[in-house]
């Protein structure tokens, strides 16, 4: 029976691991979802097999089920969120996992074992699907995705040939057992050579990619060729696009995505800073949630659980169609779908929908908000801090008194802190060093800078003036940004771009190099987080630094024909090595479960108690297996299984064993007496059966017979 559990324990820790060992597959593990997918149910699994009666008494057995689930519950009632859906997923995939134990190990039910075979299968095959979410991970980790397919099959056989034997096995047609272990394993070993042969290498496809766009696409005018100098549109052949999205060079802003909304401006955030240091500047806050969004490998729509109360916000639908891997949402995020991998429209390959509920506040509605309460202050704490040394701090404080910001509404100390910057000068690309020194020599010296040294001194005079705020790092689409240019090259591309052509012309944005931008975000009470644009009264660039008289450069979009079909390979030596690692952490968890067994029978042996003698038994059945000698079957009794042995060595213990194990109306005294003799027996039976040489030790040290005793 332990076979039994142990591969179906096997089998859910493979599909709960899954998204750890393949890099195209995320599950979003919350500190919820690890007290549940990983400690709760498991750990019913455990109670339900291992504790059972009568290790345990059949009250303890179910109190100690219950404090595991209770202790779920609360830690996500009263720790985390509160009583929610969660909580009662806790309770009831604990009960189903202790339930289903039961049933199936104890009560001989284990027909319900396919029922975890078909739900598992399922599980597999979703996970699977998505693993072709992203083209660098399509292509780099096909062989893995392969590999775990191969495992997953296997470990499935294994359990299903577990489970037949368990549930039909005849133990007295031993003929016919040995014909069905014959069958079994040339039919997996044929199932494996007909997978790694006839499997096409493309098996696995995401559902929602576009796979029947090969038609040609219509040619406009044609595009001019890429100029030297001046502004203008020009294109770039995909195999020379590169890494060109990182930053604008040579006059020119490189496309990097093309949004469609109905909302302007979008602000689509990817990274939010809270955490500031004097010497690099801003940094995200670890536990921040919106920041796990911008990398997350989706496997189905993520949807936003906290329910936001802002005040007038508005849904819109937004589609990005992106050369990142990235992804990148405004605020405040409620549904983002997982990436469409398609490569036949590359550099563009990614295509992801997202909704957010965007803030549609007038001034004048910021205006009357007021100031933050007492408990808001305390709840935004982290958006308040600002720590600089004594000289710094002075200094900036002094600036701000210039200002006259003290007892003015957070929406009056924003605009005097924009205000302040209309004699500041706006000038793309200057340096990426945001630490003190260069936000001083900006404020206080140059007064010129790109996006990122507004933004940056902006969050750092709003928190010394009392205002919750934060850096946020992204791309901005707007209409004003939008040139002839920009509108042509939407054209052009829209013109290949087939799933473009769902959106009129008017709400879409193409999104360059140039747009890549750094803004502030402030909370106003009711309100929430609105996002600032800390350049918005800044006097403009001169004509060599401004992103709207750069040449902008779009990529020649040819239709890669995904019909072609690769030659396929399977990874031998990879899959050796999955079967070397899996054999060695299985080994380790062996002798690791043999030694500790052997310390906690040592340790309870050394009671004269009915558990202490049982114990004492079951070690010596351990040690005798362990030194060569034939094991006891369960149905022998303790006189029979002293026959086995030529030299009568275990005679005397099995007849005070028996004794002392069954007379109940044996005397105190007595009953001591045989205590001390059985010991006295053990130990000359440990020494008569001593190895004599260092083979026979080092067999026995190594030796996992007797270990399920």
């Amino acid at each position: 029976m332990i076979f039994l559990f142990f591969s179906r324990i096997s089998i859910y820790l493979l599909t709960v691991l899954l998204p750890l060992f393949h890099p195209g597959i995320m599950v979003s593990y919350d500190r919820i979802g690890i007290v549940l997918w990983f400690i709760v149910i498991p750990g019913e699994m455990i109670i339900a097999y291992f504790l059972s009666p009568p290790r345990l008494k059949f009250n303890h057995w179910i109190l100690s089920a219950l404090a595991l689930i209770a202790a779920g519950v609360l830690y996500s009632c009263f720790i985390m969120s509160g009583l929610t859906v969660e909580a009662l997923q806790i309770l009831l995939f604990g009960s189903i996992s202790f339930l289903l134990t039961i049933s199936v190990q104890k009560c001989r039910w284990k027909i319900l074992s396919i029922f975890e075979l078909f739900f598992i299968g399922m599980i597999y095959y979703k996970l699977l699907n998505f693993s072709r979410s992203s083209e660098a991970i399509a292509m780099e980790h096909a062989w893995l995705t392969r590999t775990i397919l191969v495992l997953c099959i296997l470990i499935f056989l294994f359990h299903c040939f577990i489970l037949y034997r368990f549930s039909f096995y005849n133990k007295h047609d031993r003929k016919r057992s040995k014909l069905e272990i014959f069958i079994f394993f040339p039919l997996t070993i044929l199932s494996m050579l007909l997978i790694t042969l006839l499997l096409p290498p493309d098996f696995i496809s995401h559902s929602m990619v576009f796979n029947d766009l090969y038609e040609p696409i219509k040619k406009g005018k044609a595009l001019t060729e890429e100029r030297e100098e001046g502004p203008g549109l020009s294109s770039l052949p995909t195999d020379q696009w590169d890494r060109r999205y990182r930053k604008p060079e040579n006059g020119k802003q490189y496309a990097v995505m093309i949004i469609a909304s109905k909302h302007d401006p979008v602000y689509a955030a990817g990274t939010y800073l809270t955490i500031y240091n004097e010497k690099s500047g801003f940094s995200p806050q670890p536990d921040e949630a919106l920041n796990v969004l911008h990398t997350e490998h989706l496997l189905d729509t993520w949807r936003n659980k906290k329910i936001n109360t802002d005040r007038m916000r508005r849904f819109y639908d937004i589609s990005f169609f992106s050369t990142l891997p990235t992804k990148v949402m405004p605020y405040y995020p409620v549904k983002i779908e997982p990436t469409i991998l398609s490569r036949q429209y590359y550099p563009f390959s990614y295509r992801y929908n997202s909704g957010s509920k965007i803030s549609i506040a007038s001034n004048k509605m910021l205006e009357d908000s007021g100031d933050i309460s007492a408990a808001e202050k305390e709840e935004l704490a982290a958006f308040l801090e600002i720590p600089l040394s004594r000289e710094n701090k002075i200094k900036y404080t002094a600036y701000l008194n210039k200002l006259k910001l003290y007892n003015k509404s957070i929406y009056e100390k924003v605009i005097l802190l924009l205000d302040n910057f209309e004699t500041y000068r706006y000038k793309i690309g200057t340096s990426e060093d945001m630490g003190i020194d260069k936000i001083s020599d900006f404020l206080f010296t140059s007064k010129v800078g790109d996006c990122s040294e507004f933004s940056n001194s902006f969050v750092i005079l709003s928190r010394l003036a009392g205002v919750p705020s934060r850096l946020v790092l992204g791309y901005v689409a707007s209409k004003e940004l939008q040139t002839n240019d920009h509108k042509k090259g939407l054209w052009y591309l829209r013109e290949s771009i087939k799933p473009i052509k769902e959106f009129p012309l008017e709400d879409l944005y193409l999104v360059t190099t140039a747009h890549r931008h750094s803004w502030a975000q402030v909370y106003f009470p009711e309100y929430g987080w609105i996002d600032i644009e800390t350049t918005a009264t800044s006097i403009p660039p001169f004509a060599e630094f401004d992103p709207n008289k750069m040449g902008i450069v779009i990529p020649e979009i040819t239709m890669i024909d995904q019909t072609k079909k690769r030659s396929f390979y399977f990874p031998w030596r990879l899959m050796i090595i999955f079967i070397l690692l899996l054999s060695s952490s299985a080994l380790i968890f062996l002798y690791s479960f043999k030694t500790i067994k052997i310390i906690y029978l040592s340790y309870a042996s050394k009671s004269h108690s009915l558990k202490g003698l049982k114990a004492l038994f079951r070690i010596l059945q351990i040690r005798l297996t362990h030194r060569g000698y034939p094991p006891k079957f369960l149905h022998q009794t303790a006189k029979e299984y002293s026959k086995t042995f030529d030299q009568h060595i275990v005679k005397e213990f099995s007849k005070i064993y028996t004794e002392l194990r069954y007379n109940e109306a044996m005397e105190k005294s007595k009953e001591e007496n045989l205590q001390g003799e059985i010991r006295k027996q053990y130990k000359i039976i440990i020494s008569k059966t001593r190895p004599k040489n260092i083979f026979a030790k080092l067999k026995g040290l190594l030796s996992l017979r007797g270990l399920f005793y």
